[in-house]
């Protein structure tokens, strides 16, 4: 079952996730390519990604172009040409609204490719609108499986009309060793003397959905001790440092710009709580990051992960990230729980095993076979509706 995966810029993330569903292809007797766009992305900053290691095949359509500057006109007429010289039984496409996924859905219907969606949206994620969700409606019927983020992610593909039983959850996963260090010291050096500090950790884009600023005004209101370290960079670091200084935290208050993903397992080594405080996240990756290095966890209702990852009261607590007062009770309730963080950071680093580059790889394959059988038992795309895409 050769399958190729469509991704507009791989970050490392996504790069160990395929080395490792590429081990799992190739003991089947299959192989799998990722065709990757452009190998930049200036909206994300991500580092350059190391390249694969032979476990599937890297195909980059625009080698030294930014995505972000590229036209629709150029990524159709190249990601057809380059299909053309791919050897393919299942398409992959990474959700309904690019135009690369647009253009890979007309490929397949025009050749009777079987074809899996990846989406991790939720249907809060934001304002929706009759026509566009009749736009992924008609997307989405032309697709014969689901590859998820978790369970609020099938709840939106079920109240678009897919069926729930033709999709899997697991696309948004992280290797959990990389951060096995950060577990390891932590359990060693567990000490019983409570921390006199609160130090929150968040690991962010520095932009308006993040909800930086209600953080610091719940932050001013708290009457505990507590320092927190930002991660990231992004367009409202300006007005933030601002809000900053107007509240008088500069000295509480850690802006540290954008970390390298390969030196980010020290911040955690020295967090004692993860805060991800998102007005709208399809799901949270840091979160896993955190979880997996043995913090407690502070997630927002509005995150996609916080339905799967957090157990309020076993490994952290969930908050209303539109209320400052919720946030503050929130905060609260972790501070007077101080002496029993490293329980419940043992908490989180069970709970993400399950969450793993096993998970993705075992679940891409199951809906690689769902669409392939699904594919096989009926036409997947109406006469008309093929003729359609034949335009893009």
């Amino acid at each position: 079952m050769n399958t190729a995966v469509i991704y507009s810029k791989l970050a490392p993330f996504h790069v160990a996730r395929l080395q490792h569903a590429g081990k799992l292809w190739n003991e089947r007797g299959s192989h799998l390519t990722c065709v990757e766009i452009a190998s930049e992305q200036s909206s994300y900053g991500w580092e350059p990604s190391l390249p694969s290691s032979g476990e599937f095949t890297r195909i980059t359509i625009f080698e030294g172009r930014d995505y972000c500057g590229l036209s629709g006109r150029e990524v159709r007429r190249e990601i057809n040409r380059a299909f053309e010289h791919i050897d393919v039984d299942v398409m992959v496409v990474n959700g309904w609204s690019s135009t690369e996924s647009l253009a890979a859905l007309g490929w397949c219907t025009r050749r009777g490719v079987p074809r899996v969606v990846i989406s991790d949206s939720q249907y809060i994620d934001s304002r929706r609108r009759f026509w566009k969700e009749a736009m992924k409606r008609f997307f989405l019927a032309q697709c014969h499986s689901g590859f998820t983020g978790g369970s609020p992610h099938i709840r939106y593909l079920e109240s678009l009309g897919f069926p729930a039983k033709h999709c899997v959850v697991g696309c948004d996963v992280i290797d959990n060793e990389l951060f096995l260090p950060v577990l390891r010291r932590r359990l060693e050096e567990h000490v019983e003397e409570a921390p006199s500090t609160m130090e929150l950790l968040s690991c962010l884009r520095l932009l308006k959905i993040k909800n930086v600023p209600a953080v610091l005004q719940a932050l001013s209101r708290v009457k505990i001790p507590w320092r927190w370290t930002l991660a990231g960079d992004g367009p409202e670091r300006g007005s933030i440092l601002k809000i900053i200084r107007s509240l008088g935290l500069e000295d509480r208050v850690v802006t540290l710009g954008a970390a390298p993903y390969s030196s980010i397992g020290g911040l955690y080594d020295k967090a004692g709580v993860y805060l991800q405080p998102s007005l709208s996240e399809s799901w949270g990756l840091a979160v896993n990051e955190a979880m997996a290095s043995g913090l407690p966890v502070l997630v927002s209702r509005q995150c996609g992960c916080h339905e799967d990852l957090v157990l309020d009261g076993v490994n952290g607590y969930t908050f209303d990230p539109r209320s400052i007062d919720d946030l503050v009770s929130a905060l609260e309730r972790m501070w007077r729980r101080r002496d029993e963080w490293s329980e419940m950071g043992l908490q989180s680093s069970r709970i993400i095993r399950f969450w793993s580059l096993d998970l993705f790889s075992g679940s891409l394959w199951r809906a690689c076979e769902i669409a392939a059988e699904r594919a096989a038992r009926r036409v997947p795309a109406r006469p008309r509706l093929a003729q359609l895409w034949r335009l893009v």
